[in-house]
C-alpha cells in the first residue's frame, strides 16, 4: 500500500468573508410598515413576563418585543391591524391598547406623508 503524504492545506478567507470593517448595526423589522430599519431607529414594545403589554423606552426589558417605527402612521397601522397582537403572541388590554394608542398619536406624522385633512 502507497503511503499518503499530506496535502497542503488550502488558503481560508479571513472569517467574516468581505464584510466592510466597521461596527456591526443590529437590523429590525417594522411591524407597522414591514421595513428593516436600525434598531436605534425604532421603538420597542414588549410583552413583560407577567403578562402586560408596555413601550421599552431603553429597549432592554425583559420579555418578548415587537418593534414600531417612530411616527404616527406606523403605531396606527401596527395597532388597528393586529400585528402587535400577533408578534407579541398575546392579547391586549383595555388599559394597555389606551396607552399605546395615547403613545402613538403623540407622535409626529412622517415627514413623506400628506397631512390628514379629514
Amino acid at each position: 500500500m502507497a503511503k499518503r503524504t499530506a496535502m497542503p492545506q488550502e488558503e481560508h478567507p479571513p472569517q467574516g468573508g468581505n464584510l466592510p470593517q466597521g461596527r456591526h448595526i443590529p437590523q429590525r423589522t417594522c411591524i407597522g410598515c414591514r421595513q428593516t430599519k436600525p434598531k436605534r431607529d425604532l421603538a420597542r414594545i414588549v410583552r413583560t413576563p407577567e403578562g402586560g403589554v408596555t413601550i421599552d423606552t431603553a429597549g432592554k426589558a425583559e420579555g418578548r418585543g415587537a418593534y414600531v417605527c417612530v411616527d404616527a402612521g406606523c403605531a396606527r397601522r401596527a395597532l388597528r391591524a393586529g400585528a402587535l397582537k400577533r408578534a407579541l403572541r398575546t392579547g391586549i388590554d383595555a388599559a394597555a391598547l389606551a396607552e399605546l394608542q395615547a403613545w402613538a398619536e403623540s407622535l409626529a406624522e412622517p415627514a413623506h406623508a400628506p397631512p390628514n385633512t379629514a
